[in-house]
């Protein structure tokens, strides 16, 4: 799949619809897959998270009530802007960073223990993906996670750009074999092929280092 050549996917573009108010991704809340996953956890106070694509930072204001030390990434000032204000009306403290999410490593390389995922994905130009699995597990600490909420849509066009478990498997060269358990999909990694994705939600672990592979679970 590749982006219509009608979209444009480019800093300025997202910063205008912001600005247009055409927003329609925007739940004016945290995704409620995340809300669920994040209850279920007791270890977590100050582990670092990222939350990539922000928006206007409804996901990252969740984890930092939680008590994660939370960075999050917008390359639209207008959604850092609400971002930022939303966190100081809470009087949270959060790293802002507007940037584009592919120039974060080698800075932030092997940062975090947490890469939160919702809505950034499915925006982005489907030729990136292998890029953005390549930037998650350079992101995370030794067996840090990604924590995602995945759109396994099939219509057409984009953004959002759908991708079924299936496609995932079959499209994208570098992705693992599935297998069952009981959480839901699991995918285990090795060598030869690092990178995976599940449905959502989905939990990603990068392995210990000399062990190779990354693997990811649906909760």
């Amino acid at each position: 799949m590749t982006a219509p050549q009608s979209t444009d996917l480019s800093a300025s573009a997202w910063e205008q619809r912001y600005q247009e108010g055409r927003t329609a991704w925007d739940l004016g809340q945290p995704a409620p897959a995340l809300q669920q996953w994040i209850n279920r956890q007791s270890h977590h106070s100050q582990a670092s998270a990222i939350v990539l694509g922000a928006g206007r930072g409804y996901d990252a204001l969740l984890f930092a009530h939680q008590g994660f030390q939370v960075t999050a990434v917008d390359f639209a000032p207008s959604a850092i802007a609400a971002l930022e204000q939303q966190a100081q009306a809470a009087h949270l403290l959060l790293s802002l960073r507007q940037q584009d999410i592919f120039t974060l490593v080698p800075e932030l390389a092997g940062q975090f223990q947490y890469v939160v995922e919702h809505t950034c994905f499915c925006a982005l130009d489907p030729n990136l993906r292998s890029a953005y699995v390549q930037l998650a597990a350079d992101l995370l600490t030794p067996k840090g996670e990604l924590v995602g909420v995945f759109f396994t849509h099939r219509r057409p066009g984009g953004p959002p750009f759908g991708i079924t478990p299936e496609e995932l498997a079959s499209n994208l060269p570098s992705l693992l074999q599935g297998t069952r358990n009981g959480t839901g999909h699991r995918f285990d990694s090795s060598p030869e092929r690092r990178r995976t994705f599940s449905q959502a939600p989905a939990l990603l672990k990068r392995s210990e280092p000399g062990q190779g592979g990354l693997s990811i679970y649906s909760g």
